[in-house]
C-alpha cells in the first residue's frame, strides 16, 4: 500500500492512505483484544482483512483504467 500511495497521484494515493490507515488501526484493536476470545477480535480482523482486499480490488481497477500510453511511458 506505501508502494502504490508512492507511486500514484490523486484519488488512488489517498484511498492508499486511507486504505492503510484503516487496515492498521483495526489490526491493532484486534491484537489488543487478543488475550481472549471476543467479538471485538473477529471483528477487528474482518475489517482488517477486507480493507485490505478491496484496496487490491480497486487497485485492479485503477490499473485496468490506465490508458496504454501510460503505462509504457513509466518502463
Amino acid at each position: 500500500m506505501c508502494f502504490v500511495a508512492a507511486g500514484f497521484h490523486g484519488r488512488m494515493r489517498t484511498y492508499s492512505i486511507v486504505s492503510l490507515v484503516a487496515s492498521a488501526v483495526t489490526g491493532m484493536v484486534a491484537f489488543a483484544a487478543a488475550p481472549g476470545p471476543n467479538l471485538v477480535l473477529g471483528i477487528g480482523e474482518r475489517i482488517s482483512t477486507g480493507a485490505f482486499l478491496l484496496w487490491v480490488a480497486v487497485l485492479a481497477v485503477a490499473l485496468w483504467k490506465r490508458p496504454a500510453a501510460e503505462r509504457t511511458s513509466q518502463v
